[in-house]
């Protein structure tokens, strides 16, 4: 389950999805650099991990009044909060697919 809300308060500014099978929500990349040395090695610059770098991959089934609530929320809101069950994030709607109830959506997570 995710949670999404709008960063100001307001009734109806918050949504609970039930991601549906072809979600992505675990996958991420370490601040991770190699660089080749003049005498054919290479050099690894490891930053670790930071959740800043994580991109969520989201597909779900709504109601036709949750989709015009998750619609309006991507048009007129920059940044949402994203709750998941691996903690609470800031982050914005980068993309949103809608085709009948079958919602496609990315959301990229800054905090």
């Amino acid at each position: 389950m995710i949670g999404l809300s709008k960063i100001t308060q307001a009734t109806n500014s918050a949504i609970i999805i039930k991601e549906a099978v072809g979600s992505n929500l675990r996958e991420a990349t370490a601040r991770v650099i190699r660089s080749g040395t003049l005498d054919g090695g290479a050099v690894i610059d490891n930053m670790g991990y930071s959740d800043g770098d994580r991109t969520l991959e989201i597909i779900a089934y709504f109601s036709e009044q949750e989709e015009d609530l998750l619609w309006s929320i991507f048009k007129n809101e920059l940044f949402i909060n994203i709750a998941t069950k691996e903690g609470f994030f800031y982050g914005s709607i980068s993309r949103l697919r809608s085709d009948n109830g079958k919602v496609q959506l990315t959301i990229l997570i800054m905090e």
